[in-house]
């Protein structure tokens, strides 16, 4: 949860200004709905849910790597820039 004013709904805030003029000429906001979006951010009485996000981390076992890597193409059959084709 984001209150109206706090870094978090600054954060928002900021979002909306980084998309806002590719957003609004695809039709998908308009200005002024951006503005009130913006006003409403900074209210002190608002709260906004922050969109969840997950984050994850491991390794895989050594064995398995190892296979698994095997089957990997050779730097050779690989596509430009290292891309698989």
């Amino acid at each position: 949860m984001r209150d109206g004013g706090s870094p978090g709904a600054s954060l928002e805030a900021a979002n909306y200004a980084q998309v806002r003029k590719e957003a609004v000429a695809k039709g998908l906001i308009t200005d002024p709905e951006i503005d009130a979006v913006l006003v409403r951010l900074d209210a002190p009485d608002f709260a906004v849910i922050s969109p969840v996000m997950f984050t994850a981390s491991g390794r895989r076992p050594a064995l398995i790597a190892e296979r698994s890597d095997r089957d990997l193409p050779s730097s050779k059959d690989r596509s430009p820039k290292g891309h698989l084709p």
